[in-house]
C-alpha cells in the first residue's frame, strides 16, 4: 500500500487489523517448509520495514513470531544455510538451494490488459490503456506510471505458462512431479519449486542455462532437426523428444487456432492470415506426416523463419530469469497473505494445478461485508462473482473484495 496521507495511514491500520484477525484465527494453517531450520526467513512490516535474517527451529516458533509481528508479507529462503540467522551472506555458509521459477502475468501479452491496465506519462499527462510503452508517444519521456490489474484471463494465461514449464522439466530434464510443487503468489502469478538433491548444488550460471533452455533463448531450429536448406524441407517428427518434437507439435497447434486465438497468442496479422488460408493443408500434411514438406509449398524462407520463431515462443515458458538464477532468493511463504491483495499464498501439488482458480481458491476473508468508498477501479471477479467497475462511489462489498481494493489503494473503509 502507498502511504502518503492521513487517509492512507488509516487504511493501513485497517488492513493491518484484518491481517491480525486472519493470523490469529488461521495461524495453525501455516506449515513449515522442508528443512526449515536451515532456511532464512524474512518479512515486511506494514511500515515497509524489512525484517531479515530470522531462523526458527520449530513451526511453533515461526507461528508465534508471525502472530506478534503481523507482517504485510512473509518469505523464506530457497537456500539452505549452516547459519541462516547470520547477518551477512558470507557468514551464513550456503549449503545449496531449491530451483525456483517465477511466472508472472505482467510479462505476458494478454489481450485483457487493454481492458484493465492503464498508464500515464508523469511529464505531459498522456494517458493510455494496456501495457505501457517504453517511451511516451506524446513527449518521448520515459517517466510512465503504470496501473496494472489482474483478472481471471491473465491469471489463467499465467497458469498455462506454468504448465508448459512443468511439461518441459518433466520431459526433457526427467524431474518427477514428486520433486515439484506449485505456489500461487497471492497476486500476479505462480512460483514453481523444485526440491531435489540433483538441483541443490547448481550455480547461478547453471541455473541460467536451464532458464535459457525452457525459454528457448538462442535456440536455433537447425540444431533440432530442421534443415532449412533442403528442398523439400526436412524437420523433426511430432513424436520426437525435446525441442525438435515440440516445434513440430507447435506448428500443428498454431494451425488449429482461430484468428482470435492467433491474435491473443501474439501472431501478427499477415502471418495469422497465411496460417488461416493454409490451415487445411497444414493439418492434412501433419496427419500424413509431411508437415515440413507442405510448409515449403506456401512459405518462403522469411515466412518460414517467422513461423518457427512464433512456434518457439508458443511452446517456450515465460519465466523471470532473475528469480531462477538468484541462489539466495527469498520466496513467499505459503498460507501467509499478500500485502497488495489480501489473498493467500497457496501451495499445491502439481496434479491440483489445472483445477486451481486463484480468484476463488485463494480468498482469505470469507465472512462479512465492509462499507467502502471506491475511488476508481476496474471490474474484479472474486469468489465467482463480478464487482465494478467503480468510479467515486460508496459500496457495501464482501470483505475479500473490499480488502483487495483497499490493499490496491483503490478504496477506503467508511
Amino acid at each position: 500500500m502507498t502511504v502518503e496521507t492521513a487517509e492512507d495511514r488509516s487504511n493501513l491500520w485497517f488492513i493491518q487489523s484484518k491481517f491480525r484477525e486472519y493470523y490469529w484465527g488461521s495461524i495453525d494453517e501455516i506449515d513449515a517448509p522442508s528443512d526449515m531450520e536451515r532456511r532464512e526467513f524474512g518479512f515486511f512490516t506494514f511500515n515497509k520495514k524489512p525484517v531479515r535474517h530470522k531462523s526458527f527451529k520449530t513451526i511453533g516458533q515461526l507461528r508465534d513470531f508471525i502472530k506478534v509481528l503481523v507482517p504485510s508479507d512473509a518469505y523464506y529462503s530457497s537456500a539452505y544455510y549452516q547459519k541462516p540467522d547470520a547477518e551477512t551472506m558470507g557468514e551464513k555458509n550456503w549449503m545449496g538451494a531449491d530451483l525456483i521459477f517465477d511466472v508472472d502475468c505482467d510479462h505476458l501479452p494478454t489481450t485483457c490488459k487493454a481492458e484493465h491496465d492503464e498508464w500515464r506519462c508523469t511529464v505531459c499527462g498522456r494517458f493510455g490503456r494496456g501495457r505501457p510503452p517504453t517511451r511516451c508517444p506524446e513527449c518521448g519521456g520515459e517517466r510512465l506510471k503504470a496501473d496494472m490489474w489482474i483478472c481471471d484471463k491473465c491469471l489463467e494465461a499465467t497458469k498455462q505458462e506454468l504448465l508448459k514449464l512443468i511439461c518441459i522439466l518433466e520431459e526433457d530434464f526427467g524431474i518427477s512431479d514428486r520433486e515439484m510443487f506449485a505456489v500461487f503468489s497471492g497476486h500476479r502469478g505462480y512460483h514453481l519449486h523444485v526440491e531435489s538433491d540433483t538441483v541443490k548444488s547448481m550455480s547461478s550460471i547453471e541455473r541460467k542455462e536451464v532458464v535459457d533452455y525452457v525459454t528457448a533463448t538462442g535456440l536455433n531450429p537447425v540444431y533440432h532437426g530442421v534443415t532449412m536448406s533442403e528442398r523439400p524441407l526436412i524437420g523433426p517428427s511430432p513424436a520426437d523428444i525435446g525441442w525438435g518434437g515440440r516445434l513440430a507439435r507447435a506448428i500443428y497447434t498454431l494451425a488449429l487456432k482461430t484468428p482470435q486465438e492467433l491474435k491473443e497468442a501474439g501472431v501478427d496479422g499477415r502471418l495469422a492470415k497465411m496460417i488461416e488460408n493454409n490451415r487445411g493443408r497444414i493439418i492434412e500434411a501433419w496427419e500424413r506426416g509431411g508437415v515440413w514438406a507442405s510448409l515449403r509449398e506456401f512459405a518462403g524462407p522469411k515466412t518460414l523463419e517467422r513461423i518457427l520463431s512464433k512456434a518457439l515462443t508458443f511452446m517456450a515458458a515465460s519465466v523471470d530469469t532473475v528469480v531462477t538464477t538468484d541462489i539466495h532468493r527469498l520466496i513467499r511463504l505459503p498460507t501467509t497473505l499478500h500485502g497488495k491483495t489480501g489473498l493467500k499464498v497457496i501451495a499445491m501439488p502439481i496434479h491440483k494445478l489445472a483445477a486451481f482458480e486463484p480468484l476463488r481458491d485463494a480468498i482469505a476473508f470469507t465472512e462479512g461485508d465492509i462499507l467502502v468508498k471506491v475511488y476508481k477501479a476496474p471490474k474484479i471477479r472474486l469468489g465467482g462473482h463480478s464487482y465494478g467497475p467503480f468510479l467515486d462511489e460508496e459500496a457495501v462489498l464482501p470483505s475479500a473484495v473490499a480488502i483487495f481494493l483497499i490493499c490496491r489503494n483503490k478504496a477506503s473503509p467508511l
